[in-house]
């Protein structure tokens, strides 16, 4: 099994082309890689003021709190760290952004995969390289040769 290194090394050499001078997409390639990015970090901050938030939730359920509980069910309540949203509002954040980063990494993926195949295509045929491949033979221990034809 190959090594972590090696994998992030050939994801690269496939990946860096994309963002590069090479491709025409390659400032819409950047600008949703940061937005996805930005997601990411933001969903990282959500599940920060969710952890202060299961904390309140949980108190106000041990203390009997009715006020508490409903307000942090519902609207917010004013804590000594600062202002905590109502779940309705904190859950409905988070499906937008979460739902939306999915769509946008999609989004990337589709188009990524699509630069790549033109890519490899035009490669293929360009100097027709697909009828000099197909003039090449390999012998039993798996070396290549040209075939008579072709010298």
């Amino acid at each position: 099994m190959r090594g972590v290194v090696p994998f992030l090394k050939d994801a690269w050499k496939l990946a860096r082309p994309y963002y590069a001078a090479e491709s025409d997409e390659r400032w819409s390639a950047r600008g949703l890689l940061l937005v996805i990015i930005g997601l990411r970090l933001a969903m990282v901050g959500i599940q920060v003021i969710y952890s202060f938030w299961n904390n309140a939730w949980f108190t106000s359920l041990q203390e009997r709190d009715w006020s508490s509980f409903i307000h942090l069910l519902f609207l917010y309540k004013r804590t000594a760290h600062g202002i905590l949203p109502g779940f309705m509002l904190f859950a409905t954040v988070f499906i937008v952004i979460a739902v939306t980063r999915v769509y946008l990494v999609q989004l990337l993926q589709i188009r990524w995969r699509r630069w790549l195949t033109r890519r490899f295509v035009d490669h293929w045929l360009s100097d027709r390289a697909y009828y000099r491949i197909s003039l090449l033979r390999s012998n039993s221990d798996g070396k290549t040769f040209t075939s008579s034809a072709t010298r």
